[in-house]
């Protein structure tokens, strides 16, 4: 996860379109412990088992400002 972070890091903050933006970047973990759970109640939207081991998910996102 840090060589992602270090990549994402290093390149997105070079894109500035007039305005300005604003970056997001999360990792949401999945271990096997919660989706255990899920899967006792139907499973998740991901579709991910406990017998896909441990896991994380990730969410980029950004927010471009209006010049004034």
């Amino acid at each position: 996860m840090l060589e992602i972070f270090d990549i994402l890091n290093s390149t997105l903050y070079s894109f500035n379109p007039q305005g300005g933006v604003t970056w997001d970047f999360a990792f949401e973990p999945l271990p096997t412990v919660m989706l255990s759970h899920a899967a006792k109640s139907g499973g998740n939207i991901l579709g991910v088992k406990p017998e896909d081991g441990n896991s994380y998910g990730k969410c980029l996102q950004y927010v471009a400002h209006e010049p004034y």
